[in-house]
């Protein structure tokens, strides 16, 4: 229980007794009885103290994984103890991670949570400092209204009554409960100090900031980033990193003792928050303990086997909704079919899904990937390279990425990549290297950037190495839509879900591969994909991949006979390495320039 002065507790005992017959009437508590046992309540019991206190009757059972109480410490929101001396002495002696993310899907009140644990800090600590950062001005604002609202008395000076919800006509049991820190007028500014504080302290009780408007102020307590990234401040590479700056900045305002919340939804790979996230899952990947408590619910999970489903064809057995109460799979659905309206289904995905990848058409899935990686290859095959250009030497330019692949009946194979920035001067020969390696029919460059003028020089690196092989330059056009690599990219995606598009093991650059690509489309860079995707547009004719019955054979010498025809069964050819079609070609026969080889045009 909370330490109060006996002053105070004269002063409840007045109050309480004058509206005791209305609270008993109305919510069933004796004030006199369980008056002091209900503040502790509400210091302690977030999602009891949203509900049946400040009103907020829309929780759901769903949300009891955010509010921490006595008998579930260990939730996402801090269990605060009132009985301690000050904010500063229950910090210290809170072991726990004191640095916090919450994803939580659009619609889920992940806001309204984060405005209950705020106030809760300050009906425990009076003089404790909160400074909540938003994305926008107007999103500050409105958040500091909101707490303000729940201790504004009327104008003489009385608790006032709830006027909507399902507690309509019931008096604000806060305001009974927590008297001293209400007032008449709590005003306008977006910053406000209790009326509880008795001691000197710098900074407001709350404090309202936005991120790229104002200043973070003073040092803080607590420090609530909600909403902090935008759509709007997360359009462009340095917008961002303007914003990770900014967030970084505030979080080193905070106490050394004190608490960092981070609200909100993904918007993008490099924001400050999904960025934390990836952080996170690396560190349970490789092992290390935790940095930051993470918390994440999209709006549903889809269950195995309708992961390639788009809402509007999912159904109720196939999705197991976070919110059902609220967030439905018709309201799912309406949001779907209004995003697809605007052609925005990738923000649709991130703010409900938590997805920034999910975009159907032209998802790669990290585990679909891996499933889809090989350690052999067939034994028999056409190779097939294709560039994607960016010849610079510039640490922030893009990468020029070369990519082989194995083009067979079984499916097309990617065997080999290489990803780098290369100079005007050294791109011809490592492009030569690479052709000389896989002896590809033919290479198809992407016809960018005047790239054309490589052809001569590419031929006399060829010439050194003593081979040649057909480079040809393919315009891809520039489009007016900016999903035009979205769209180029579509084939290989399908190719990978159908099961025909396939990884080797021991293939360069594999894991490079496999972040881009389940990056796509908001990754920073997209190379991988350009030259994914014209490897496989361009070359796509000589994978005949479509599915082929197997002979009905019945009679035994029919079958041997067949394995004969064929190849099969002890009949197939024995490779003794799996690189053999890399070394030495395999059975494909390579397009021949006699008059280029001869020499005369050089």
């Amino acid at each position: 229980m909370e330490k109060l002065t006996e002053a105070r507790k004269d002063d409840l005992a007045a109050l309480w007794t004058k509206y005791r017959q209305v609270v008993l009437d109305q919510y069933g508590y004796d004030l006199i009885k369980d008056g002091l046992t209900l503040r502790y309540r509400c210091q302690t019991d977030g999602f009891w103290f949203a509900r049946e206190v400040l009103g907020y009757r829309y929780f759901a059972d769903c949300h009891k994984e955010l509010f921490s109480s006595p008998d579930q410490p260990n939730n996402f929101f801090v269990l605060k103890d009132p009985s301690a001396k000050s904010f500063k002495d229950f910090a210290e002696a809170d072991k726990e991670l004191h640095d916090r993310l919450l994803f939580l899907s659009r619609g889920g009140f992940k806001s309204t949570a984060d405005i209950v644990d705020t106030i809760q800090y300050v009906i425990c600590w009076p003089s404790i400092r909160v400074n909540i950062m938003t994305g926008t001005v107007d999103l500050a604002a409105e958040f500091t209204g909101i707490i303000k609202g729940h201790f504004k008395l009327n104008e003489e000076g009385s608790p006032r009554y709830f006027d909507e919800g399902d507690l309509t006509g019931k008096v604000r049991l806060l305001q009974i409960l927590f008297p001293e820190h209400c007032e008449t007028k709590p005003g306008e500014k977006p910053m406000w100090v209790t009326p509880a504080r008795t001691t000197d302290v710098a900074g407001p009780t709350i404090r309202a900031t936005s991120l790229g408007k104002n200043t973070t102020g003073t040092h803080c307590d607590v420090l609530k980033i909600d909403d902090g990234t935008t759509a709007d401040n997360t359009q462009n590479i340095e917008r961002i990193a303007g914003v990770n700056r900014e967030i970084s900045m505030a979080r080193k305002l905070v106490e050394p003792y004190g608490y960092k919340d981070r609200i909100g939804t993904p918007y993008h790979l490099n924001d400050n928050l999904t960025a934390t996230v990836k952080d996170e899952e690396l560190r349970f990947r490789n092992g290390k303990p935790p940095l930051v408590k993470v918390l994440a619910h999209p709006v549903g999970v889809v269950k195995p086997g309708f992961e390639d489903l788009t809402p509007d064809l999912l159904e109720n057995h196939m999705i197991d909704l976070w919110f059902p109460e609220r967030l439905t799979l018709e309201v799912i659905k309406r949001e779907y079919a209004e995003a697809q309206k605007t052609n925005d289904t990738a923000t649709f995905y991130s703010q409900y899904f938590l997805d920034l990848n999910k975009s159907f058409e032209t998802k790669f899935r990290r585990e679909l990937m891996v499933a889809r990686t090989v350690d052999t290859l067939p034994q028999q095959g056409i190779t097939f390279e294709a560039w994607d250009l960016a010849y610079s030497e510039k640490s922030n330019a893009k990468y020029t990425v070369g990519m082989a692949g194995l083009f067979t009946m079984q499916g097309i194979y990617i065997i080999d990549m290489v990803r780098g920035r290369f100079s005007e001067y050294e791109l011809p020969g490592v492009m030569a290297s690479f052709a000389h390696k896989w002896k590809p029919r033919r290479v198809a460059v992407e016809d960018s950037m005047g790239a054309r003028w490589l052809n001569a020089e590419i031929r006399r690196e060829q010439e050194k190495l003593r081979i040649h092989v057909p480079f040809e330059f393919v315009s891809i056009g520039k489009g007016s839509k900016q999903n035009s690599k979205e769209v180029r990219a579509k084939p290989a995606a399908r190719l990978l879900g159908d099961g025909r598009l396939y990884f080797w093991k021991a293939m360069s650059g594999l894991e490079e591969l496999y972040n881009e690509l389940e990056a796509f489309p908001k990754g920073v860079y997209t190379d991988i994909v350009c030259s994914l995707s014209l490897l496989v547009n361009h070359f796509s004719a000589f994978a005949d991949t479509s599915p082929v019955a197997p002979p009905s054979v019945t009679d035994s010498m029919e079958r041997t006979r067949l394995n004969q025809i064929y190849g099969l069964g002890k009949f197939a050819p024995q490779v003794q390495d799996s690189t053999i079609i890399s070394n030495s070609g395999g059975v494909q026969e390579f397009d021949r320039d006699p008059l280029a080889e001869s020499g005369l045009f050089s």
